[in-house]
C-alpha cells in the first residue's frame, strides 16, 4: 500500500456487495467472534477504553476471516490474534494510540462546548435529583455543532484505521508506517470511501 492504487469512485460501492457476498458464504465462527468482540467491548471494565482495545479485537478478527477466505477453519480465539502472535501487538500498539488519542481530543471538545450544561447536570446528579430536561437539551443544542463539524474528520480517522490495521496485522507493517500509508491512500480514493459512506 505504500504505492497504493486509486480506484473509481464507484469501487466505493462494490466493497459494500463484496461484503454481503462473504457473509453470504457463512462464515458463522467469524460473525461470531464479531458479535463477541461487541460484547467485550459492551462490558465496564473493557468499555472504559474501547478505542484503545478495539482496533486489536478488529486486528484479530481480520486474522480470523483471512483464515476463513483462505479455506481454512477459523476459530473464535483468533479474536484475540492481535494479542497473542509474536509481535502484533506491538505493531498495533501505535494505531490504537492514535485511535484513542482521537476519541479523547473528541470527546474533550465536546466537553468544552456544552462545560456550563455538564456542570449543571452534575450538580443535579450530585443533589440526587432528576435531570432537568432543560439542561438536558441544552447540552444536545451545544454538542450537536462541532459533532456535526468533526464528522468529515471522524470518517477519515475511521477510514485510516480500516486500511491501517491489516496492514499491521496481516503485512507486519509497523504501526506508524501504516497509518502514514493509509492517509495517502485513503486521500488518493476518497471518492470511492465517499461513495462507501452513503
Amino acid at each position: 500500500m505504500a504505492e497504493h492504487r486509486t480506484v473509481p469512485a464507484g469501487r466505493g460501492l462494490a466493497w459494500i456487495t463484496d461484503a454481503f457476498a462473504v457473509l453470504r458464504r457463512g462464515h458463522g465462527t467469524y460473525l461470531g467472534a464479531c458479535l463477541f468482540a461487541g460484547l467485550l467491548a459492551s462490558m465496564p471494565l473493557i468499555g472504559l477504553l474501547p478505542s484503545a482495545a478495539m482496533p486489536v479485537l478488529q486486528a484479530g478478527l481480520l486474522s480470523l476471516l483471512r483464515t476463513c477466505a483462505g479455506g481454512g477453519r477459523g476459530r473464535a480465539g483468533q479474536l484475540f490474534d492481535g494479542f497473542t502472535q509474536p509481535g502484533a501487538f506491538v505493531r498495533l500498539l501505535p494505531i490504537a494510540l492514535f485511535n484513542l488519542g482521537f476519541v479523547l481530543a473528541l470527546f474533550a471538545v465536546l466537553g468544552i462546548a456544552a462545560g456550563p450544561e455538564l456542570d449543571a447536570l452534575a450538580r443535579e446528579a450530585q443533589a440526587g435529583g432528576k435531570p432537568d430536561p432543560g439542561h438536558v437539551l441544552a447540552v444536545f443544542r451545544r454538542m450537536v455543532p462541532p459533532a456535526l463539524a468533526m464528522m468529515p474528520l471522524a470518517a477519515f480517522v475511521n477510514w485510516m484505521l480500516m486500511l491501517a490495521i491489516p496492514r499491521a496485522m496481516l503485512d507486519g507493517v509497523p504501526g506508524g508506517v501504516a497509518l502514514r500509508e493509509a492517509a495517502g491512500a485513503v486521500w488518493a480514493n476518497l471518492g470511492a470511501f465517499v461513495a462507501n459512506l452513503f
